[in-house]
């Protein structure tokens, strides 16, 4: 199974920071946790996003854009990963035999770049505003795009839970580094890792939506 990546770049705000890099991770998830979710709307910059109405899901969102804002320059960046457990057969050292072991396995990867910038003036202020307004929709428009026309890599579906694949959420991670722990946390590190080389070597598979109505129009399917 091949690991899809998936790059959008964005300018902010610092100031809106936290509430636009929410609304984006909330956007994805609500398009790739594909189990049974309640959905809410979430205003940002007068923009209206798809969300997950979960206390977990909330949790996790708040935790990770606080970092972000926290740790980062004129620059930074999220990276979801969606995994898949699969079992695999390992034979054991002293001779007792198989044993399967679990591990998680990559399957798609979200890269969102944040370009932070501080305004000066109110002027400015608003010129930053609008930007960040267009390069939403912008962003939420290619979410809908790349979500619909990318399925066919996406493993079985076997639980009706809210989020049937785990999946991790870095802060500002590395590229590429040889890592031979196959845990969940380092798995996902090496696969945000590989999707940034890719996205600095020129390769990211962006594509820009159309319109604003398309968007709405994907979620109505979403919840059908």
């Amino acid at each position: 199974m091949s690991q899809l990546n998936k790059t959008i770049s964005i300018t902010v705000d610092k100031e809106h920071l936290e509430e636009v890099s929410g609304a984006l991770l909330h956007a994805v998830l609500f398009q790739r946790t594909l189990g049974n979710l309640q959905p809410k709307e979430i205003t940002v910059l007068d923009v209206v996003v798809a969300g997950i109405d979960s206390g977990m899901i909330e949790e996790m969102v708040v935790k990770k854009v606080r970092e972000l804002s926290a740790t980062s320059g004129d620059r930074g960046v999220l990276a979801l990963v969606l995994s898949e457990n699969q079992s695999r057969k390992v034979n054991h050292w002293f001779g007792f035999g198989e044993q399967h072991h679990t591990q998680q396995i990559p399957w798609e990867c979200w890269i969102l770049q944040f370009n932070i910038l501080t305004s000066k003036t109110e002027n400015h202020r608003q010129i930053i505003y609008h930007n960040t307004q267009n390069d939403l929709n912008k962003a939420l428009n290619q979410i809908i795009q790349f979500t619909d026309t990318n399925k066919d890599h996406i493993p079985p579906i076997t639980t009706a839970d809210l989020a049937p694949f785990p999946f991790h959420v870095l802060v500002n991670p590395m590229t590429s580094s040889y890592n031979r722990s196959t845990s969940p946390h380092s798995m996902a590190v090496a696969a945000a890792g590989n999707a940034m080389t890719n996205t600095i070597q020129g390769n990211p598979s962006n594509s820009n939506g159309s319109s604003q109505n398309s968007y709405f129009t994907a979620i109505a399917r979403r919840m059908t």
